[in-house]
């Protein structure tokens, strides 16, 4: 017949601290890293890329690109290029599947970022998408990206928090 195995409520308590005051560091180091770190990224006017030669304007009628700049604590200029991907969901409502590449200069180099985005573009130049920054700044960090429509269009990158999508 087996015994039981009783365990030390004592070593079971001092196993249970170590394991707790391990973890203390590494969530304040985290909680560190997100209150230095802001929420979003935001655009007040993005104006089209200007054209200075011929070779500027045969690259913009295949990927049209705009310029903005962003202010808040993510101070820099913003260039986002568009490629279409696809033909459009609906002729009703036009939404094209777009990718879309977004290059931050931040005034602190140490800032700057690459992203590539994939999602889709309305003809007003309204889009939704979604990446990865893929170089520079929080490279592998996930962004969702809003940019509005119309002439002088606003654009914000949300960091995507990947503790709230477990």
């Amino acid at each position: 017949m087996r015994r039981p195995r009783i365990e030390s409520p004592r070593a079971f308590a001092l196993v249970a601290a170590a394991t707790l005051l391990a973890a203390v560091p590494a969530a304040a180091a985290a909680q560190q890293l997100a209150s230095n770190v802001p929420d979003s990224l935001e655009v007040a006017t993005l104006a089209p890329t200007p054209i200075r030669s011929d070779a500027d304007r045969v690259a913009r009628e295949t990927h049209p690109s705009w310029r903005g700049h962003a202010d808040g604590r993510f101070k820099g200029t913003v260039t986002l290029t568009l490629e279409r991907i696809g033909v459009p969901e609906s002729a009703i409502d036009p939404a094209w599947p777009v990718l879309v590449r977004w290059e931050y200069d931040g005034r602190d180099p140490s800032k700057s970022f690459t992203a590539e985005l994939f999602g889709s573009g309305t003809a007003n130049g309204k889009m939704l998408l979604h990446g990865v920054i893929t170089s520079g700044y929080r490279a592998g960090q996930e962004v969702d990206v809003h940019v509005g429509g119309g002439a002088g269009a606003k654009a914000t990158m949300a960091f995507v928090d990947p503790s709230a999508a477990q």
